[in-house]
C-alpha cells in the first residue's frame, strides 16, 4: 500500500490529538493504516512459511491494533478531513470484519491442507483458500487507491506537499 507522509514531520506521535494541525491529522491516520499494512504483509509471509502459531499471534495483534485505530480515527476531528477520515474508517472496518475472520479461517484451512499428502489435492486446497480471500484483497486495494486520491485532495486543500515514503 502506497502512502504519503508530510515532509516536515518525520516522526509524528501516533494517536495524538490533532486539534487544528492537518499534518497530525494525516499522520495519525496514515501511521495507523501503515501498521495495518505491515501486519498484513507479515501475516502473509508467516502463512506462506507455514508458521501458523506465529501467524495467529500476529493476527491477534492486528485485531487489537485495528480496534485501537478505529477508536482513535473515529475521535479525530478536522474540518476539511471528514472524507479522509471516513475512507480510513471504511478500510479499518473492512480489515476488522473481513480480514480478521478471513485469516482465522485461512490459518485453519492451511493447517489442514498441509496435512494432505497428495500434492495435487493440497494445491487444490491452497487455490480454493486463495479464491476465497481474493475479493477481500481486491476491495482493500480499491479502497486504498481511493484513500490515496482523498489524501492528495486533503493535502492540496490544506496547502501541503506530500512526499512518497
Amino acid at each position: 500500500m502506497k502512502k504519503f507522509f508530510f515532509m516536515w514531520v518525520a516522526l509524528a506521535v501516533l494517536f495524538t490529538s490533532c486539534g487544528g494541525d492537518p499534518v497530525k491529522f494525516n499522520d495519525t491516520i496514515i501511521d495507523g493504516l501503515t501498521e495495518v499494512d505491515n501486519k498484513i504483509e507479515a501475516l502473509d509471509d508467516l502463512i506462506y512459511e507455514s508458521e501458523y502459531e506465529d501467524a495467529q499471534i500476529l493476527l491477534d495483534s492486528l485485531q487489537l491494533h485495528v480496534t485501537n485505530c478505529l477508536g482513535v480515527v473515529s475521535a479525530l476531528d478536522f474540518k476539511s478531513g471528514e472524507t479522509f477520515k471516513e475512507k480510513s474508517l471504511e478500510i479499518l472496518r473492512l480489515v476488522d470484519k473481513e480480514f480478521i475472520s478471513g485469516y482465522k479461517k485461512a490459518i485453519g484451512a492451511y493447517k489442514l491442507a498441509d496435512a494432505i499428502e497428495d500434492e495435487d489435492e493440497m494445491q487444490a486446497r491452497y487455490d480454493e483458500i486463495y479464491k476465497e480471500m481474493l475479493p477481500m484483497y481486491e476491495e482493500y486495494n480499491k479502497l486504498d487507491e481511493e484513500l490515496i486520491d482523498i489524501q492528495k485532495a486533503f493535502a492540496k486543500k490544506n496547502d501541503m506537499i506530500l512526499v512518497d515514503q
